[in-house]
């Protein structure tokens, strides 16, 4: 039943945001939606299969420590709104003068709203692995934390994790161009429309910001197994400061792209802390230095593609020689990192 309902959770989450985002042309609201009807519906279905369970006695020492495990998320979640959705209000709040000195007099904030949110979308790819990620993580981790061998497993879904998140950063990254180009059939329009590929450059940042949000899941294990989420609403509130003070500082100056990288300062630091106190509370041997390396590697592939353009070979072809070099190299790391570890 838990496989079924886990299942049927990411078939409608995954199907919504693909409808709202390629169908309805939503922008990052799109993820909410999609993971409140599923979790809505999946509520339901619980409920009606565990109707039984509420006939029961009360215990008020259960809801206590229930509270205490759970009334953290509640803050926590409000700062990851915060970090999602701040970025658009910054944008809009720009001033004209500064859109006319980064951009040209063309644009309003309006404008630069839209080419944001639009080519957030191919970000999106990224979060939607992660979520994925995150839907079977949890379950995993909580059922694997009494093993012996746990630490050690968790440490290798770290390393294969990243594999995963390096290989579409690649993908998304190199062929951003060619994603927004593609015409969907019978509906006629593209991707992404033609007049909002000028922010394509923002779309690698974002990328890099989601991959440290599947940083931050795969290091909640061990906030969840010693019930100590109350360390969650400090960490995803500095994550939310972070995010509104480097949007105030790095926007006037870069506009999209500071509004990019604030979002990716946030996502990185959120991270890093819940690695500390994670690994306080119940001790993993992540490899930091594999995935630093791995995140290096698709970063520093990606922006060596000017340089292999240079050379004489189509957007296209480049795009492919450095995607098959990056697969090649993460497919090494991870065979070295976990495969051939005894």
């Amino acid at each position: 039943l838990f496989a079924v309902l886990k299942t049927g959770n990411v078939v409608v989450n995954l199907g919504l945001n693909f409808y709202l985002i390629l169908g309805l042309d939503y922008g990052i609201e799109a993820v909410f939606i999609s993971n409140l009807v599923a979790s809505m519906l999946t509520a339901l279905v619980i409920w009606i299969f565990t109707i039984p369970m509420f006939m029961g006695e009360w215990n008020t020492n259960l809801l206590k420590k229930a509270l205490l495990f759970g009334l953290p998320f509640i803050p926590a979640g409000f700062g990851h709104a915060i970090n999602e959705l701040v970025d658009r209000f910054f944008l809009k709040a720009m001033d004209q003068s500064v859109i006319d000195s980064i951009y040209s007099a063309d644009y309003t904030p309006d404008d630069i709203v839209g080419i944001y949110g639009a080519c957030y979308k191919l970000a999106v790819f990224m979060l939607l692995i992660v979520q994925m990620f995150r839907m079977a993580w949890q379950p995993f981790f909580m059922r694997q934390s009494e093993e012996e061998s746990a630490p050690q497993t968790f440490s290798q879904t770290f390393t294969l994790f990243n594999a995963a998140a390096a290989t579409v950063f690649l993908f998304v990254a190199l062929f951003a161009q060619q994603i927004v180009s593609i015409k969907i059939p019978i509906l006629d329009f593209y991707l992404v429309d033609e007049k909002f590929w000028a922010g394509l450059s923002i779309v690698p940042v974002l990328l890099l910001a989601y991959w440290f949000q599947g940083w931050y899941i795969n290091f909640s294990a061990g906030i969840f197994i010693s019930e100590t989420t109350k360390r969650l609403p400090q960490i995803t509130l500095i994550g939310a400061g972070i995010t509104i003070a480097a949007n105030l500082i790095l926007i006037p100056m870069f506009g999209m792209m500071g509004s990019a990288l604030a979002t990716l300062a946030s996502y990185a630091v959120m991270a890093l802390i819940i690695y500390y106190y994670s690994t306080k509370a119940f001790e993993v041997p992540y490899k930091l230095v594999t995935g630093f390396g791995m995140m290096i590697l698709a970063a520093g592939l990606f922006y060596l593609k000017p340089t292999v353009i240079s050379f004489g070979l189509s957007e296209l072809i480049a795009s492919l020689l450095l995607f098959t070099a990056g697969i090649a190299s993460i497919g090494f790391i991870s065979y070295i990192s976990v495969f051939s570890t005894k």
